[in-house]
């Protein structure tokens, strides 16, 4: 069920449960004009992970960043692994034909795997036909 339909449920309106009240990364998700399988999904502690972490500049893909788990303390490696799997899970996956992997999509950036590291860019300045 779409988010804004799901907001019109006996649920949500008992809750107040609505576009105003939703945290604040589920009001920029809506204000982007992505459908819900157009990006993978992640929780408070994976968002705050993914957003404040220490993403290095890759010196050879201008543009891209990674995160190397053997870098992180024992938490963070727990969320890293949780974001693996968000961006391994089909429903929010599209195939980059142009570098032969699969992409997924959250706040702005185009993340995938690429043994073991978790790269991304942003999906604004770099969008794949």
């Amino acid at each position: 069920m779409p988010l804004r339909q799901w907001f019109k449920t006996q649920y949500c309106l008992a809750r107040n449960i609505n576009e105003r009240t939703v945290a604040s990364h589920v009001k920029r998700f809506l204000k982007s004009g992505l459908k819900e399988y157009d990006q993978m999904w992640v929780d408070g502690p994976m968002h705050d992970f993914i957003s404040g972490a220490d993403w290095k500049t890759s010196a050879t893909d201008i543009g891209n960043e990674f995160l190397k788990r053997s870098t992180l303390c024992e938490s963070e490696k727990k969320c890293f692994d949780k974001i693996v799997d968000e961006i391994r899970y089909p429903n929010f996956v599209r195939w980059d034909k142009s570098r032969n992997r699969k992409l997924s999509r959250y706040n702005g950036y185009e993340y995938w795997i690429d043994r073991g590291i978790i790269c991304r860019r942003n999906s604004i300045q770099n969008t794949v036909s």
